[in-house]
């Protein structure tokens, strides 16, 4: 028995010393990922977005059963970031889909890679929401300005 545990003890030493360099480069490679997607998400804070927009990386089903993952400019708590999200569900109970959000710094790492490609679509799925948005803002001023001039004109009398 104690030949057995010499035997799980220095497998596990060495499987450390192994594994202690491989995290770090994955730490490494995680962090300078995460580089330009900052910048980008800089330079969209400067603009002033404040609308979401997402756009799919990856998707599959299976039977009835779905997922998807996408990648977005999205608002988590009281930030406004590129974020990542993951969800599924069952096309026949639509109440069990689930969906779950995290910023792209924080999301799981197996899922950051995947999205970059679509970086490029994500703008543009932002520059064409933000001319909906643009469009029904200034609609609603309009209607706003009506509305005002009417208050103001009833308070004169």
């Amino acid at each position: 028995m104690a030949q057995q545990d010499t035997s799980v003890s220095e497998r596990t030493s060495e499987a450390l010393k192994q594994l202690q360099p491989v995290a770090a480069a994955v730490e490494a490679a995680a962090a300078e990922l995460s580089k330009p997607v900052n910048t980008i998400e800089t330079a969209l804070k400067r603009m002033n977005i404040a609308y979401e927009a997402w756009t799919t990386y990856k998707q599959g089903s299976y039977e009835e059963n779905w997922w998807k993952w996408d990648v977005g400019y999205t608002r988590i708590g009281s930030r406004w970031g590129i974020a990542i999200k993951v969800s599924s569900g069952d096309e026949t109970d639509p109440e069990r889909d689930r969906s779950e959000r995290w910023f792209f710094n924080e999301s799981p790492l197996y899922l950051r890679h995947a999205s970059i490609d679509k970086l490029p679509d994500l703008l543009e799925a932002l520059a064409k929401t933000g001319e909906a948005v643009a469009g029904k803002l200034t609609r609603a001023a309009e209607r706003a300005v009506t509305i005002a001039e009417a208050v103001a004109l009833k308070a004169k009398k």
